[in-house]
C-alpha cells in the first residue's frame, strides 16, 4: 500500500473536528490556472490529467488534477485568512513542497505554499517568508522562489535524506539540515534559530509548510 493515500485526511479531519468543536471548517475553492502558472511551467500543469505515473512515489490517479488544484486553493485560502488577521490552518492532501517549477515528485503535484506565496505577492504583499519544518527538504519551494526579490525560504529538515538537497543557503534560502536521530533539544534549538532568521527578515506575511513526519512514530 502506498504511504500517500486518502486515509491520511479521512481519519485526521474527524479527529480534529471532535477535539475542536469551536473551529470553523471551510471547503476550499480550487486554485485557478493563472495562480498555478505563477509557480509552475505550463508543461507540468498540462501533464496533470495524463494517466501516467510521475514517479514511484507520485502516482497518477483519476481526479488528481482536481485534488491538486483544491489543495493549492486551500493554501491560498489560509493565506487570505492570515492577511485578514485570522488564524488559519490548511489540512490538505496532496502535499506540495517537493513539486518544482517543472516536475511533480515526492507525493507532490502542485507546490501549494509557493502558489499561495506568489498569489500574496500578486495581491500586493511585499515581503513574504516561508517556514518549512517538514522532515524532508522542500526542494520544490526552493526551486520556485529562490532568487526572487522579497521572499525568504527557511527549511529545517533531516540530512542525509530524501530528496538529497538543502545543504547550502543562497539567494533568499536558508537551510538548516540536521542529522538523523538528533536529540530533540538540539532540533528545537535549530528550530528557534531558524525562526529568529524569519523574525529578522521582518516579513509582512509568514506561510508555514507544516510537515509532521519528524514525529517519532511516523512510519517513514
Amino acid at each position: 500500500m502506498r504511504p500517500e493515500q486518502p486515509d491520511r485526511i479521512l481519519r485526521t479531519a474527524p479527529y480534529l473536528q471532535e477535539k475542536h468543536p469551536e473551529w470553523t471548517w471551510e471547503k476550499p475553492v480550487a486554485a485557478s490556472r493563472e495562480m498555478l502558472l505563477r509557480a509552475h511551467d505550463e508543461t507540468l500543469i498540462n501533464r496533470l490529467p495524463k494517466p501516467v505515473d510521475f514517479d514511484a512515489d507520485t502516482p497518477w490517479f483519476e481526479g488528481i488534477e482536481a485534488h491538486a488544484m483544491l489543495a493549492a486553493g486551500a493554501a491560498v485560502a489560509a493565506m487570505r485568512h492570515a492577511l485578514a488577521g485570522r488564524a488559519a490552518f490548511s489540512l490538505m492532501r496532496p502535499p506540495g513542497h517537493h513539486a518544482t517549477r517543472g516536475q511533480a515528485m515526492g507525493f507532490c503535484y502542485v507546490n501549494n505554499v509557493a502558489v499561495a506565496a506568489l498569489e500574496a505577492r500578486a495581491s500586493g504583499v511585499g515581503k513574504i517568508a516561508i517556514w518549512d519544518f517538514d522532515g524532508h527538504h522542500g526542494n520544490g519551494t526552493e526551486d520556485i522562489l529562490q532568487g526572487r526579490e522579497g521572499f525568504l525560504y527557511v527549511s529545517v529538515h533531516q540530512y542525509p535524506g530524501y530528496p538529497g538537497t538543502g545543504t547550502i543557503s543562497v539567494n533568499g534560502t536558508r537551510n538548516y539540515p540536521v542529522p538523523p536521530r538528533v536529540p530533540r533539544t538540539e532540533l528545537m534549538d535549530t528550530m528557534r534559530r531558524s525562526w529568529d532568521g524569519i523574525v529578522g527578515f521582518k516579513p509582512e506575511l509568514v506561510l508555514v509548510s507544516a510537515g509532521f513526519d519528524a514525529y517519532v512514530r511516523d512510519p517513514l
